[in-house]
């Protein structure tokens, strides 16, 4: 894969997931096994969090960022990427994962792996009110992560195919950041 200069804005997909009790243990093995090599193997990947829920310890989340969707489709040709398909084949989940693709809206950095509390959102919004919740977010985001010491990263962005859906991914040190 050769190397693809930064874009503007990351490639981003946060993917939730619910999986069977009897089959978590494979699945974070699986996971964090994914995590690893995408971050040591491939040089555009730029981050790659995962997150168990708080309160449901089948129910996790995943944050992945890539300097593009070129870098995106290469992961998805990847040999670690072919284990979690042939994994997602077993029928380990309890529900369909649900997987989310945006843009960020901030420069490409890379992030390491990381202990954080992470929030992931997804937020449908009226056309009508686009142009004020769009000034609201900024707002947020450069409030967040410019004057918010506990706050680690927000990130957000619109659905690459829905118009007015935006996902959001935040870190904090700690669920007092948040």
């Amino acid at each position: 894969f050769s190397s693809v200069p930064f874009t503007k804005q990351p490639y981003c997909i946060n993917l939730t997931c619910k999986v069977q009790p009897d089959r978590r243990d494979d699945f974070v093995n699986l996971i964090k096994d994914n995590q690893r090599l995408t971050l040591h193997d491939e040089s555009e990947a730029l981050q790659y969090v995962v997150g168990q829920d708080v309160q449901d310890e089948t129910r996790f989340y995943v944050h992945e960022q890539f300097t593009s969707e070129q870098a995106f489709f290469y992961h998805k040709t990847t040999p670690h990427n072919a284990n979690w398909k042939a994994f997602c084949a077993t029928n380990p989940f309890i529900d369909s994962p649900t997987v989310s693709l945006y843009h960020g809206t901030h420069s490409p950095v890379s992030v390491p792996v990381r202990d954080a509390y992470c929030v992931d959102v997804t937020l449908c919004i009226d056309e009508r009110v686009r142009k004020e919740f769009l000034k609201v977010i900024q707002n947020n985001a450069r409030g967040s992560n410019d004057e918010e010491e506990l706050c680690l990263q927000y990130v957000w962005g619109e659905d690459t195919t829905i118009p007015n859906v935006f996902h959001f991914h935040e870190e904090y040190l700690g669920k007092q950041g948040f």
